[in-house]
């Protein structure tokens, strides 16, 4: 019932069911509350021993028809970790959802169990300039925490919040461990060791987008709380495994378009959860999509848009993650464009992430552009930072929405506002761009003699190829594929810029090398 009335307040999707979980005695009872009648309803669990490593071992079912279901749970010891997570069957909407990974740490009080101190969202990884790197986490209480590099105390919070930040700065090349303590009045816990690298001069990029999830797709893993944990987590698996440095996402991480600031943040929980643990080991340095920029939205009769600062689109963002704060500065009254319009320096290579989709409007009784570009205070400020990055070799720009629309959507053609940033983008010496939004791969020569390179595979549902726009539009196609997918974006023994996209069985799709 209190998720019900919960949902009633805060406008929550029906797929949204938060567990809950209590102690009686050295039982853990675990409750979960479907906003519909439910059936099938399966708990996994699992204590986590190593977090690359990981399964969950163990499975309950309830086998009623109803809103709350209650499992009890004796196979727990004192100050472990623990995962679970619930599938079920929702008998309103016949469709199968799942929620996200909730974490748990059993901690013994005399002879009875209490919930001790854990991490909500484990530690997630970005950066904030090529030597600075940011480490986000939350935990189920407000508590104080410590940051330990090479078994070495480095950073202390002493500030009692939920939702943490750490940025390491001034951190020279090489390879760094480090642990986490949390600590509160009553509990402290030591979350497992992870690393990082900072490369000396060479870095492996690793790109994706697109992960948001399909909420009628029958596979429950295909969509949990927005995002689409099955194909996300596979991706950021295989970039680990390739041993990149950093990962850029490019856009549309969730789904959005709820009005609740509260959900909105709960979906990109789930991105990070399903990110995990990879993000424990890699940056990630994601980039708005127009998904992203309706996370919350207000509606009216005439149009769904961005709330007002500081309830924003953009706040949420900037709330969520740590990435660089060098962006334009915004106009009075209007959303911030902090981290969420930032460059990033790697080595030789200047990467520039532009928002195609700020201050999001989307209009129900007229038309809306076919595609959406970076405003004029993103134009003017990226003229600016790639003139003052003139000796970089290399220069990537990204953005959400192509230029030259792809996919059987039909949307993103030529028009004056499209040509005009594309010689806008000319003009400034870039030789190609990358942007998300149709969920395929795909790269073609557009009709100013940039090269788009589209990679939207992250887990959205798959497009077909739009060729008949892609003609009208006089640009050249040269590769594409309807698959899931990821980006390596490294340098040659040339010093040449080498782009290779792969599938989910690591196989190569295609490949470019940019002098």
């Amino acid at each position: 019932m209190w998720l019900f009335l919960l949902s009633l307040f805060l406008d929550l999707p029906p797929w949204y069911a938060k567990p809950s979980f209590s102690f009686h005695g050295d039982t853990l009872i675990i409750s979960v509350c479907t906003q519909n009648p439910s059936s099938g309803v399966k708990l996994t669990y699992g204590r986590i021993k190593d977090p690359l490593d990981f399964n969950f071992e163990n499975y309950k079912i309830s086998r009623i028809v109803d809103t709350l279901h209650t499992f009890n749970i004796t196979d727990v010891d004192t100050n472990f970790q623990y995962a679970f997570k619930v599938a079920f069957f929702d008998t309103l909407n016949k469709i199968y959802y799942a929620t996200q990974t909730y974490y748990f740490k059993p901690k013994k009080v005399g002879q009875e169990f209490r919930e001790g101190l854990t991490f909500d969202v484990w530690p997630y990884l970005s950066m904030t300039d090529s030597n600075s790197v940011g480490i986000s986490f939350y935990t189920n209480r407000p508590c104080r925490t410590r940051l330990y590099i090479n078994g070495q105390e480095t950073l202390i919070d002493s500030s009692k919040k939920i939702k943490h930040e750490l940025v390491l700065k001034n951190v020279k090349p090489g390879k760094y461990e480090y642990y986490i303590e949390i600590f509160d009045d009553v509990d402290t816990t030591v979350s497992f060791t992870f690393n990082f690298s900072i490369p000396k001069k060479n870095w492996k990029i690793g790109i994706f987008g697109d992960t948001r999830g399909n909420p009628s797709n029958i596979n429950p893993a295909f969509f949990v709380d927005g995002v689409n944990e099955q194909i996300t987590r596979e991706i950021m698996r295989l970039l680990y495994e390739e041993s990149v440095n950093v990962v850029f996402v490019l856009g549309d991480l969730i789904t959005g378009r709820m009005k609740s600031a509260y959900y909105a943040e709960e979906e990109y929980k789930s991105f990070l959860k399903a990110c995990w643990p990879y993000s424990s080991f890699l940056p990630i340095m994601p980039v708005p999509g127009n998904h992203d920029m309706i996370a919350p939205v207000m509606e009216d009769e005439e149009k769904r848009y961005n709330p007002p600062p500081p309830n924003s689109a953009e706040n949420l963002w900037a709330k969520v993650f740590v990435l660089p704060e060098n962006g334009p500065q915004e106009d009075t009254g209007m959303p911030p464009y902090k981290e969420n319009v930032y460059f990033i320096n790697l080595g030789d290579i200047a990467i520039y992430a532009l928002n195609s989709d700020y201050n999001y409007i989307l209009y129900k009784n007229k038309p809306n552009p076919a595609i959406r570009l970076p405003d004029q205070n993103q134009r003017i400020w990226l003229k600016i930072v790639r003139d003052k990055n003139k000796g970089k070799r290399h220069h990537i720009v990204m953005f959400h929405e192509p230029l030259i629309g792809l996919s059987a959507y039909g949307r993103g053609g030529r028009s004056p506002e499209v040509d005009s940033f594309a010689n806008f983008l000319k003009s400034l010496n870039f030789k190609f761009y990358l942007s998300g939004h149709d969920h395929l791969y795909a790269r073609c020569t557009i009709f100013n003699g940039l090269i788009q390179i589209v990679t939207a595979g992250g887990g959205a549902p798959l497009y077909d190829l739009n060729e008949k726009q892609l003609e009208a539009s006089n640009s050249i196609l040269h590769n594409w594929a309807k698959t899931f997918h990821y980006l390596i974006v490294e340098k040659n023994k040339r010093n040449n810029l080498k782009i290779t996209a792969k599938n989910l069985n690591k196989a190569v799709i295609d490949s470019l090398i940019l002098k």
